[in-house]
């Protein structure tokens, strides 16, 4: 059977045991989909997402239909404490089915007030979005698409553990903050990836790693261990 608990996002786990139990009462499972919404920008977040198994991302969509995804949040960190503070800046989705924990933002706000240690692990989760934030910007500017695609290939087999992505092109393409037909060369042209009608084949990881930037592995050394879903054995059953 599967021995899934809130402990097993990064955040919550360290926590010592007294604010752990504080925030318990008040968590619950939640199965996100692919593509859902979970704010769209200019809304005032009344919910956090713990994730576990999902994969959050926060994305900036232009008035001209273009959009690009400024940071993804995984089960090292928490969602939705913008509402903290005032609206969001970002359409958060679901890039990634799989679950997560979900609290009201005023058990979070009072447990804030309460708990020093709560409100350290709030300040350090916002410190790993700006982290997320300013490599994705450093990446999407600097290199390729074909290095960028390997990262955001790689990132999600992390997660998953899965080496079959389901994603349409014009997906990733959102994502990536390109054009679909980059983004459908670059899936024929890459080592170690095979690209079928809405999903991607991961073939040889080994190749997509020799093919990726740095910023995938720096994403890596910002959140030590948790990159790779440490609990993936426990989740499974």
């Amino acid at each position: 059977p599967s021995v899934l608990n809130p402990r097993c996002n990064a955040l919550l786990d360290r926590l010592p045991e007294q604010d752990y139990e504080r925030l318990l009462p008040h968590l619950n499972l939640v199965s996100l989909r692919q593509d859902q919404q979970i704010y769209l920008a200019s809304d005032r977040a009344d919910k956090v997402y713990f994730p576990v198994t999902a994969l959050i991302a926060f994305a900036r969509d232009l008035d001209d239909g273009s959009a690009i995804d400024t940071a993804c949040i995984g089960a090292e960190g928490v969602v939705g404490l913008r509402g903290l503070v005032g609206t969001s800046l970002h359409r958060v989705y679901v890039a990634s089915s799989g679950l997560a924990y979900l609290m009201d933002l005023s058990h979070l706000v009072q447990a804030f007030h309460a708990s020093p240690a709560i409100a350290a692990m709030c300040m350090q989760a916002g410190s790993q979005i700006l982290k997320n934030t300013s490599l994705e910007l450093a990446c999407s500017h600097f290199h390729p698409i074909g290095q960028r695609l390997a990262n955001w290939v790689l990132m999600r087999h992390d997660r998953s553990g899965s080496p079959q992505i389901e994603v349409t092109h014009q997906a990733i393409a959102l994502s990536l903050g390109t054009r679909r037909e980059a983004v459908t060369h670059a899936c024929q042209s890459l080592p170690g990836l095979r690209p079928g009608r809405g999903h991607l084949e991961i073939t040889d990881r080994a190749s997509l790693e020799k093919h990726c930037c740095e910023c995938y592995f720096l994403q890596k050394e910002a959140h030590p261990g948790q990159m790779d879903l440490p609990f993936r054995a426990q989740v499974q059953s």
